[in-house]
């Protein structure tokens, strides 16, 4: 992918402009992220949660982000973690269910 918008996001980091660098972010890549996390969750539903998870969580790291990475990049690993995070939950809700629920909600 072309160093560019990279380029961009990080000028605009770099000016303090937060809001701006996560918009072009959602902007550029959440298309491909979204599709990332359907490709995993393969449910429009949880897919929809795990991606507005995920932007909520980018906006909360944004400000300690290092740039170790592209910030693509941390997109990703922040939206694969959302999705780990959602799959535990829902695994978790099943376990808490009786036995005889637990075979009916498979």
């Amino acid at each position: 992918m072309d160093g560019e918008p990279e380029a961009t996001l990080r000028r605009r980091f770099e000016a303090g402009d937060l809001d701006g660098t996560l918009s072009f972010a959602i902007e550029t890549y959440g298309a491909e992220l979204y599709g990332f996390v359907a490709g995993l969750a393969r449910n429009t539903g949880i897919a929809d949660d795990v991606f507005g998870a995920m932007c909520e969580r980018m906006w909360k790291g944004l400000p300690k982000f290092r740039w170790e990475s592209s910030l693509r990049v941390w997109a990703y690993q922040i939206a694969r973690n959302e999705f780990l995070r959602s799959t535990r939950r829902t695994n978790r809700g099943k376990r808490d269910l009786p036995s005889s629920s637990r075979a009916r909600a498979r």
